[in-house]
């Protein structure tokens, strides 16, 4: 088994640890880091229906998005007073097929056990056309060798980092176009404040050319219309959380080089 390849643990456990470990400045830097790529993409997504998938749980992605009808899935139990919330589990969402316009998988891939039927299921919610946001950790980059060398076997370290050209592959057998990627955190990931701060022309160099070796990546890919825009179904066997239905539309690519 790969260096890479791991079994991860539950993504439930994962969130937990996450969760404490966004206090520290490395989390920040990655936080605003991926805000700063993540906005103005979000500002050009259109559509009725937005859900939020992370492993950072609460805090929201999606600000910029001038979609009115949002919702952040969560493992477990939501915090109060966030608005909009689903509780499942991100490979067997209750949620009826074509239903979403936008979906955000915020650091999710890596840290289930079952990546592959995440992005089906992401297939199976997205209507026609519709977006898919893909935030994820690289394993070609200085955090990905932090992770070797991390004492703590925790989120986020412990999780299964995939490379965008697999992700990639996925998609492509899932019927999704992919439109932008771009890349973030190339300095050395610590939780030294001056130390990173020192590292920003490293960081400015990686931003001006996309380099592949960024700590994290975001993908952007579409759902593929074959054909007609089918009427979305109301059957279905699953446990359904409803979403008011949207009306099939044409779309044109916005995130596109």
């Amino acid at each position: 088994m790969g260096l890479f390849s791991k079994k991860t643990p539950s993504i439930i456990q994962s969130q937990h640890e996450w969760k404490k470990w966004q206090a520290s400045n490395m989390a920040h830097h990655l936080a605003s880091l991926e805000q700063a790529i993540i906005d103005p993409l979000m500002e050009r997504t259109f559509g009725h229906q937005l859900l939020q998938i992370s492993i950072a749980g609460s805090p929201s992605l999606h600000q910029n998005s001038p979609i009115v009808n949002k919702a952040i899935l969560h493992f477990s139990h939501p915090v109060q007073g966030l608005g909009h919330a689903l509780i499942s589990e991100p490979e067997y969402l209750a949620i009826a097929n074509e239903n979403i316009d936008v979906l955000i998988l915020h650091h999710v891939l890596e840290f289930s056990n079952n990546p592959h039927q995440v992005l089906r299921e992401a297939q199976r919610v997205l209507s026609s056309g519709g977006y898919l946001f893909v935030v994820g950790f690289n394993p070609w980059s200085l955090w990905a060798l932090k992770k070797v060398f991390a004492l703590a076997r925790k989120a986020p370290w412990n999780g299964n980092y995939l490379s965008y050209g697999r992700i990639f592959d996925w998609m492509r057998l899932l019927d999704f176009n992919l439109q932008n990627t771009q890349f973030g955190f190339f300095k050395f990931p610590a939780n030294n404040e001056q130390f990173m701060t020192s590292c920003d022309w490293l960081e400015q160099a990686g931003q001006k050319y996309n380099c592949f070796f960024g700590g994290f990546y975001v993908m952007v890919a579409r759902k593929q219309v074959l054909g007609v825009t089918p009427l979305r179904s109301i059957k279905t066997r699953r446990r359904i959380i409803p979403f008011p239905v949207t009306e099939p539309t044409t779309r044109s690519s916005r995130f596109s080089d």
